[in-house]
């Protein structure tokens, strides 16, 4: 157990340490792109908002059509055929389709309730949106909090790092004769466990 975490500590800090050009490239891209949106959310909320409304509504519409197109298709092939040469997969695949159609014409006319009722609201939400912009325009450090929390956890999770490895090896490592390697004996390392987690629990 002690030597597989060893190896995915290993592991892990070898990953970081290659890829740590990488991590800072795509930091910087998201705050780039967050800035960015915080500008196109000032800009263009109400064109964007709009925008996925219709393109929702133009591919409910469009899917329906699609359905009811094929449904078409297979009963017009389907009718060229004899009843007596019909098979029962060529019937129930006419009756799935139909069913598709039927459902899809369902959603998509219960979407279309709730955009025609909605529609004040939808307005009120680019506002919203617009608001928001304007609210994160004049806090822009406002876009660092994240990059604040994961200092302060990186940290956090640092120093307890720290505090694990200390009582790791608290105890008077045993080296092996054959392979040099160090180990420390599993009661030791329970007991100065225990111990450390009862003083820093118990800290006023």
């Amino acid at each position: 157990m002690g030597q597989s975490s060893e190896g995915f500590s290993q592991k892990v800090v070898a990953d970081v340490m290659g890829t740590w050009r990488e991590i800072g490239y795509m930091s910087a891209c998201a705050i780039g792109v967050a800035l960015g949106m915080v500008i196109f959310l000032r800009i263009f909320a109400g064109l964007v908002i709009w925008l996925i409304v219709i393109v929702f509504t133009c591919a409910a519409l469009g899917t329906t059509g699609f359905v009811w197109y094929i449904w078409y298709e297979e009963n017009a092939k389907l009718d060229l055929v004899p009843k007596a040469d019909r098979t029962p997969e060529q019937e129930k695949a006419l009756l799935y389709w139909f069913i598709y159609a039927c459902v899809a014409s369902g959603i998509t006319a219960i979407f279309m309730l709730i955009v025609l009722v909605l529609r004040k609201r939808i307005a009120l939400v680019v506002a919203l949106f617009k608001e928001a912009g304007k609210a994160v325009g004049s806090m822009p450090l406002l876009l660092l909090q994240p990059l604040w929390t994961i200092l302060a956890l990186g940290s956090a999770i640092g120093g307890v790092g720290f505090i694990f490895l200390y009582v790791l090896t608290a105890d008077e490592a045993v080296i092996d004769a054959d392979d040099d390697t160090v180990t420390f004996v599993p009661e030791q390392q329970m007991w100065a466990s225990d111990c450390a987690l009862i003083h820093y629990t118990n800290r006023d």
